[in-house]
């Protein structure tokens, strides 16, 4: 809280894009499903910070297989839309 902002003043939209065209990684948005798992990195920023709508895209490229996810929106811990 060094800038005198508390987490849960924070709102607004966070938009991340990732350069891994396989897709953003399990281990990054672990736990927004499920919560009986350790919670991500994604879910972990999100719950901090429970006003900011957080959305991810990645970069695309057809000839790399998607394992991941290409696209997520989240806020407070959860997928939204």
């Amino acid at each position: 809280m060094k800038a005198g902002i508390k987490p849960e003043d924070v709102a607004g939209t966070l938009k991340l894009h990732q350069s891994n065209p396989s897709g953003v990684c399990r281990k990054c948005y672990q736990g927004l499903a499920n919560d009986k798992v350790p919670p991500g990195v994604l879910k972990q920023l999100s719950l901090k910070y429970p006003n900011l709508k957080i959305e991810v895209t990645s970069e695309i490229n057809e000839s790399i297989k998607v394992t991941g996810r290409l696209n997520l929106m989240i806020k407070n811990g959860k997928y939204i839309d």
